[in-house]
């Protein structure tokens, strides 16, 4: 029972910063929506921040099994992309822009930990996607794999600056799909863009 009640608490609050924030969002606003007491929290979470960062560890976790599922199902490095696009579209779908921009302000603690996964595991992912479309003849050979690693994942950082993509103005999972396309087209091979422009079709 315990571990149902803390399961839900997790869930609502994920589905609630997602949509309005983290710092939009109290333990308060949590317990009502949940119709318990914010004392039961208190029960499985020191605080606020003890909260945010149980969701964002089980946020690595799930994006670790998604790329991997994207790597192992895909019949190439290109595909691999697209299959990666579909589930960023899906994440970002509901995903409030300024999520991140809180984490780092208000949950400091625990964005230097997102900070550190996206340095050791999201370069790694992508590194490990450019070898692999160099070695089936999709990608270039002409530019150095961790600097455009580096480069792709500095990209995903600024779909969440406000001052260069505004949440008012800017739709984040349609502006996340253009860069990452965009990226795609600067890295291809002749063949690597003709299976572009296949997948685009499907």
């Amino acid at each position: 029972m315990n571990k149902d009640t803390k399961d839900r608490i997790v869930q609502k609050a994920d589905e609630m910063f997602r949509r309005l924030g983290i710092r939009a969002v109290t333990l308060d606003d949590i317990a009502n929506n949940l119709s318990i007491s914010k004392k039961t929290i208190y029960q499985f979470f020191t605080d606020k921040d003890a909260l945010v960062d149980e969701i964002m560890m089980a946020e690595f976790t799930k994006t670790n099994q998604d790329c991997n599922h994207c790597k192992l199902n895909a019949q190439n490095a290109v595909e691999e992309i697209f299959l990666l696009m579909q589930h960023l579209d899906d994440d970002f779908r509901s995903l409030n822009p300024l999520i991140i921009h809180d984490l780092k302000k208000f949950h400091h603690n625990t964005f230097l930990k997102f900070n550190e996964y996206m340095h050791e595991n999201i370069v790694v992912m992508i590194s490990d996607n450019l070898i692999r479309g160099r070695t089936e003849g999709y990608y270039r050979l002409d530019f150095d794999i961790e600097t455009m690693a580096r480069f792709r994942m500095a990209s995903v950082w600024l779909l969440f600056d406000q001052e260069v993509f505004p949440s008012h103005k800017f739709n984040l999972e349609k502006t996340s799909h253009q860069i990452m396309e965009m990226f795609l087209y600067g890295i291809v091979s002749p063949n690597g863009y003709k299976l572009i422009e296949n997948y685009k079709q499907v």
